[in-house]
């Protein structure tokens, strides 16, 4: 099977057409699994011989600072469009799929931390409309990116 399908499978998705369709696979992928540790083709595959879902991690980065004081109504609503979005993903692959969301604001000049994380891997289904926006202070992009993506592999949580 190409890599390409097998991506698509694993997500429940069909492979999109491309003008290669009928290329042949050489089945010299030194990755490919062997039929002594073949993998699950999709996620339904997957869910049905292991029993567990797969963990969907959703992570939104919100620039608070004061430049987004004047945008704060469409920042609100993009983040609930986008939250509404995930928990859609949820109910189409309730059987496959376990969608989690963090979302993590950043500012700075404030009294307060420079990065906060406002919903921390909470399950979807779980999360409500997000109101809690207050743009204010400077910009600190990168610390918020690299907080996130560094506490979001070890799992901690951002102050």
């Amino acid at each position: 099977m190409s890599k390409l399908k097998s991506f698509f499978n694993q997500f429940g998705k069909n492979e999109p057409e491309t003008e290669n369709d009928n290329a042949v696979d050489s089945g010299n992928d030194k990755n490919a699994p062997t039929d002594d540790n073949k993998q699950p083709e999709n996620t339904e595959e997957r869910k049905n011989s292991t029993g567990n879902k797969a963990h969907i991690y959703n992570l939104i980065i919100v620039d608070e600072s004061g430049s987004m004081s004047h945008l704060r109504e469409a920042t609100l609503s993009g983040i609930n469009e986008t939250i509404n979005t995930i928990r859609s993903a949820q109910e189409e692959f309730a059987e496959t799929q376990e969608h989690r969301l963090t979302l993590v604001t950043f500012d700075s000049g404030a009294n307060r931390p420079d990065v906060r994380t406002m919903i921390d891997n909470q399950p979807i289904a779980e999360v409500r409309e997000f109101s809690d926006y207050m743009p204010h202070g400077w910009t600190p992009l990168y610390d918020a990116m690299g907080q996130s993506l560094t506490n979001g592999r070890t799992g901690e949580c951002v102050s």
